[in-house]
């Protein structure tokens, strides 16, 4: 009996809808191209709407079928806080 490993992944900062299989999640590049060309759906594909909630939900990529972390957890991510903290502070100065 075949073992299958779950992946699971922060999904990519800059654009939401690529996988990280093969654009690295967060701020990251990926390291190992896993996925060819993956894209993590938050809309229905049948009617074109966008899913209701889909910035909390477990998302997966409909090729490689990695599962990515909520959107909404990039607002907990260190490095994310200090870019976004800088750009305010910025503004302020």
């Amino acid at each position: 009996m075949a073992v299958m490993k779950l992946r699971v992944s922060r999904g990519c900062y800059d654009k939401f809808h690529r996988c990280p299989g093969w654009n690295g999640g967060g701020s990251k590049f990926a390291r190992v191209q896993r996925c060819d060309g993956g894209r993590i759906r938050t809309y229905d594909p049948v009617t074109g709407r966008s899913v209701r909630g889909w910035r909390w939900r477990f998302l997966r990529c409909d090729k490689c079928n990695v599962v990515v972390w909520p959107y909404v957890t990039r607002y907990l991510s260190v490095p994310w806080l200090w870019w976004k903290l800088r750009r305010v502070w910025g503004a302020w100065c």
